[in-house]
Formats: C-alpha cells, structure tokens, sequence
C-alpha cells in the first residue's frame, strides 16, 4: 500500500516537473528575485564608500600632480583647440589609396 502511493506521488510530481511553466518559470522568477537582492547589496556597497576620502588626496600626499576635475571640462579644451588651430580656413586634401596608383599624378593634370 505504501509503495503505490509512493509511485503515484512520483509520477505526479515528474508530470509536475515536465511542464513548462515550472522547467522555465520557477528558474527566471528566482533568478529576477534573486538578482534585486544581490544588486541591492552591490549598491548598499556603492553609497557605503562614496563618502570616503578621495584618491586626489592620497595622490597629492604621494607628490603626484593632479589636475582639478574643473580644468578638465569639454568646453576648456574646445577653447584651447579653437585658439591653437584656424577651422574657418581649410583646404580638402586627398589621400593616395592602396588600390589607386597615380592620383596625384591625375590630379596635378586637372
């Protein structure tokens, strides 16, 4: 008697298992679960040390030359390139290709 309840609780449970909902969907709804709780603990981490001192202040007492963050700006170095270099003045210039042989040659002829 208790062997064929038991042989019935199995086949049922491995008909329970061949579906596949339960092959497919138990494993990614833990994964999803799982996965906020592991990414929680890696942002608990990120603002946990965001406040600790910075590496310019290390380097500096090291006697490393660190630039401030605010001379590093798009702007700053779009000044200093604009100052250095004449962009409204320009003349195309083509390139010899690998495959093309002469095309300075035909171009000086035009």
């Amino acid at each position: 008697m208790f062997k064929v309840n038991f042989l019935e609780y199995k086949q049922t449970v491995i008909k329970f298992l061949k579906k596949k909902n339960v092959r497919y969907g138990i494993p990614f709804i833990l994964f999803c679960v799982g996965g906020s709780f592991g990414l929680s603990r890696v942002t608990d981490v990120r603002y946990k040390y965001r406040k600790v001192s910075s590496v310019r202040d290390e380097a500096k007492h090291e006697g490393l030359n660190v630039r401030n963050p605010e001379e590093l700006t798009l702007e700053s170095q779009y000044d200093k390139l604009k100052n250095e270099l004449d962009i409204d003045h320009w003349e195309n210039k083509r390139i010899e290709r690998p495959w093309e042989e002469g095309v300075e040659e035909n171009a000086e002829k035009n």
